[in-house]
């Protein structure tokens, strides 16, 4: 017997034996334990009597030998994500009907008071079975995986009747073949792999994730396989070697590269410096966009200036004024910023010099430009405001680099 074949079969027998030593075989019931006792074999859920003490000691009974025919059905879950891992989550159900209903609800409460908070035998077989298979998984396929993230819970849900609910999960690390934009299940399967009458296996795909093949046909929730979130087999059910498979594809979104791995991709210096390159670009872009359309606005605004300018002239010339001219109106407007700045201690802001003089804004930033091209005044840009300054008053960010 070739090592693949006999390491396969030791594989489906140890995932026959996590999911039957939690309850229900699944596999064929010859099957047996290390101690001979068969792996299934079930103890009642609730003995005859209608006494609550003896029903839940019965019921614990069960619990403790790992037996869930105490459980009407089993669905065993593997949500497949983008990165190969899978979480495994087996979820086990009772029903409360009939006359003891009653009772058994309350047997299985006191029973399950303390599973998420206590290390039970059922949650520490759970686990131990739970690293043999992965264990056996990487003897296999040769891939590093491990088995994380255990966690157990037990309630009593209202459904149209009232259910005993017991779940138990854990990540396996590198379940799934990765390849380029596909997630392949299966090679962890060879072997023969049976579900139970009583028991379902369903396949998730988790966000991102698209599938695109089953083996062999099983039930999907959706119009079709691709626009689906699961599928589903029901037992009984013997798959093939190999089996189930599912291909699964990344979305186009998730494959990306761009959104998966940009954080990665900036740790490289030469890329890093090649966004900071298109940032710059697009910044002197945006920059030269901006200008021009003030621009445009000045030029309108202007116009727009030196008509009422002139029509205050004439009207100023065709009314005799009989109070002296203050000195002040006797300077050039340049002279007059000049004066203003020197009065605001050498620098100020743009849109105090507005306020200051009375001018509009259009003419205030003409002038402005003409001086700075003039070498009267330097303007720097401080998020949306120009500081303005006289020579020897400028900011400390605004002077050269080589100016000692």
């Amino acid at each position: 017997m070739n090592r693949s074949a006999l390491v396969g079969g030791v594989l489906v027998v140890a995932l026959m034996l996590l999911v039957a030593g939690m309850g229900s075989p699944l596999l064929a019931t010859d099957v047996r334990a290390a101690d001979g006792d068969r792996f299934g074999s079930s103890t009642p859920f609730a003995t005859e009597t209608t006494d609550e003490q003896t029903t839940a000691a019965s019921y614990r009974s069960g619990i403790s030998a790992t037996s869930t025919g105490n459980f009407d059905s089993t669905t065993f879950t593997i949500t497949v994500h983008e990165d190969g891992s899978a979480t495994w989550t087996f979820r086990y159900e009772r029903d409360f009907v009939g006359n003891d209903s009653e009772e058994e609800e309350e047997a299985f409460e006191d029973a399950f008071e303390d599973f998420e908070s206590e290390e039970t035998e059922l949650y520490t077989r759970f686990i131990d079975q739970a690293e043999s298979l992965v264990s056996i998984g990487t003897a296999e396929t040769d891939r590093e995986m491990e088995a994380t993230n255990f966690n157990r819970s037990a309630a009593v849900e209202q459904r149209l009747n009232r259910i005993g609910v017991v779940e138990m999960s854990f990540t396996w690390t590198n379940f799934a073949q990765v390849e380029d934009d596909e997630i392949i299940v299966g090679d962890v399967f060879d072997g023969a792999f049976n579900i139970a009458s009583d028991q379902d296996l369903v396949i998730e795909s988790d966000s991102g994730l698209t599938f695109s093949q089953m083996q062999p046909d099983g039930e999907f929730n959706g119009a079709s396989l691709e626009g689906s979130s699961s599928i589903t087999w029901q037992g009984p059910f013997q798959f093939l070697d190999g089996q189930p498979r599912v291909v699964l594809e990344r979305d186009a979104a998730s494959s990306n590269e761009a959104a998966g791995s940009v954080m990665e991709r900036f740790t490289d210096a030469s890329s890093l410096w090649l966004v900071l390159g298109a940032v710059l670009l697009v910044g002197i872009t945006l920059t030269a966009i901006a200008v021009a359309a003030r621009r445009y606005d000045q030029s309108g605004a202007d116009e727009s200036d030196t008509v009422d300018e002139q029509s205050a002239t004439a009207d100023a010339a065709a009314t005799p004024t009989a109070d002296p001219i203050p000195d002040d109106e006797l300077l050039s407007d340049e002279d007059r910023v000049v004066s203003l700045i020197r009065d605001n201690g050498g620098r100020m802001k743009q849109v105090n010099i507005v306020d200051e003089t009375g001018w509009s804004k259009s003419k205030v930033s003409m002038l402005l430009s003409e001086m700075e091209s003039d070498g009267t005044i330097s303007k720097l840009r401080v998020g949306r405001e120009n500081i303005i300054s006289l020579e020897g008053f400028e900011p400390e960010a605004a002077k050269s680099p080589y100016e000692e």
